[in-house]
Parts: C-alpha cells; sequence; structure tokens
C-alpha cells in the first residue's frame, strides 16, 4: 500500500527531513496523509502530513512528499518515520492502519 524512498534505510538524517514515495490514492484523505517520526523508545518527534503529488482519486500509486521538522537527537541515536492512512472515509479496521518504515525495513540514524 505505501512504498517510503526517503529517507533511505538507515540513512543518516537531520532537520528538516523530507519524506517522499508513493501510496494507493485509497491512502490519502482529501490528497494528505499523516506523517510522524519518533526516537527509538517511541516518543513522537514531529507530526505532519505528506502530500500527493497528483491526482489521488485512483486505486493506483500516488507520489507524496512532505517535510517533518524536529529537535536535534543525540548523534548515532535512532528514529523511525510512519507514514499513516488517513482515508476517514474507510471503516476502523482500514483507516487505524499504519505503516511503520521499520516494517519497510527504513531506520534513520540522527546526525
Amino acid at each position: 500500500l505505501v512504498q517510503v524512498d526517503n529517507p533511505p534505510l538507515n540513512t543518516i538524517a537531520a532537520s528538516p527531513l523530507s519524506v517522499a514515495g508513493k501510496a494507493r490514492g485509497s491512502w490519502f484523505f482529501e490528497a494528505n496523509a499523516g506523517t510522524l517520526i519518533t526516537d527509538a523508545q517511541g516518543k513522537i518527534l514531529a507530526s505532519g502530513y505528506v502530500m500527493a503529488k497528483s491526482d489521488w482519486m485512483t486505486t493506483e500509486f500516488v507520489p507524496f512528499l512532505g517535510t517533518l521538522t524536529f529537535p536535534k537527537q543525540p548523534t548515532g541515536s535512532t528514529g523511525v518515520v510512519i507514514v499513516r492512512n488517513d482515508n476517514t472515509v474507510k471503516v476502523v479496521e482500514v483507516y487505524n492502519l499504519q505503516i511503520t518504515v521499520t516494517v519497510l525495513s527504513v531506520i534513520i540514524i540522527f546526525s
């Protein structure tokens, strides 16, 4: 349902962090999907949205882009980028889904 291209696996990241990839059109609500970044303990460092970069009213993959700004973290510590399904029109089981980039094998290392 979602493919995150940026940040890549084990990238060294600093704020602001660009989040880009593609998701099925049904993943978006009004062309937006929620995104956040957490530290290794799950503490939310920043939250925001990625925005569809083309027509999201489709079942096909749609590119998205967004930016997260977060406080400086200890050098070498790790975090996770999460892109959430924001389509609240779906039933509860669907719109509460979230894809954590860890599942997609992308973890970031703070610079």
